[in-house]
């Protein structure tokens, strides 16, 4: 970590080659989504109630980060990270997607299992079971980060998890401000911040629901929603919806789970 000498922070040589050096970029990592995005150093949240593929997307996002970029134009044969606090993303889950997407892409059967152990060895996940393991673990970026130049995303499944220890630990405190959900993701998200500013990589956390409050520290939302379809084939289909934050605009489509697919709403 940077030495800090009368409120004046310094680096070594060493720490600023390892920040500023150019990582891989992960343009069109989902095309669909982000038109030719994100670019290094973009934030992005992706919000929706319970059951609606927040975690689901964020492990397809992974895929797409580690599977051979030969085979895709949206994999990036890069490293990921993942900071697993709800436990919703298994390892099972992502080789699951990975076999899938290759399946969409015609690569024979026997030739998944290579791929996709390959792959896996540019994913490094790291579970959180409280608070307390979730901010050592954001500390302890820095130097995950400098240890390999070859990490182009972070992903965070959820930045909200363990949020009600936090309600229960201020209300023991008497703290007479109320301690939301908000101000619990606001205070974590700063914290990243902090570690990972310049460091060119992307990052997506998934929490539960969409606030004012972290817009200026983001630049993509993306909202999942579910959606009457009145149909029970469509039943695993959501309304997804990615605002850009910088240039205003809004994607809107819906969300195949099962497929992994997005199409544009009839």
């Amino acid at each position: 970590m940077s030495k800090t000498t009368s409120n004046v922070k310094t680096e070594t040589g060493y720490q600023l080659f390892n920040r500023i050096h150019l990582r891989p970029r992960l343009d069109k990592l989902h095309s669909a989504i982000f038109t030719n995005g994100p670019a290094p150093n973009k934030v992005i949240q992706i919000t929706g109630a319970p059951n609606t593929g927040k975690s689901m997307l964020i492990a397809e996002l992974i895929v797409n980060t580690i599977l051979p970029k030969k085979l895709s134009e949206e994999f990036k044969e890069c490293s990921a990270v993942l900071i697993n606090t709800d436990h919703q993303i298994s390892i099972i889950q992502i080789i699951q997607i990975a076999e899938r997407k290759l399946s969409m892409l015609n690569i024979p059967t026997e030739l998944h299992q290579g791929l996709v152990r390959t792959s896996l060895k540019k994913l490094t996940i790291l579970n959180c079971y409280c608070i307390r393991q979730l901010e050592v673990t954001i500390l302890n970026l820095e130097h995950i980060l400098s240890q390999n130049i070859d990490i182009a995303l972070l992903a965070i499944d959820s930045l909200s998890a363990h949020y009600w220890y936090e309600r229960y630990a201020a209300t023991f405190k008497n703290e007479n401000e109320l301690y939301s959900v908000n101000k619990h993701c606001v205070h974590l998200l700063k914290s990243l911040k902090a570690i990972i500013e310049d460091r060119h990589i992307v990052t997506v956390f998934s929490k539960y629901e969409t606030d004012s409050s972290l817009t200026t520290m983001i630049d993509y939302t993306v909202t999942l929603k579910k959606v009457d379809f009145k149909n029970e084939e469509n039943k695993n289909q959501f309304l997804l919806e990615c605002y850009d934050h910088e240039k205003q605009t809004k994607v809107v489509k819906c969300y195949e789970m099962e497929t992994l697919m997005l199409f544009q709403i009839a």
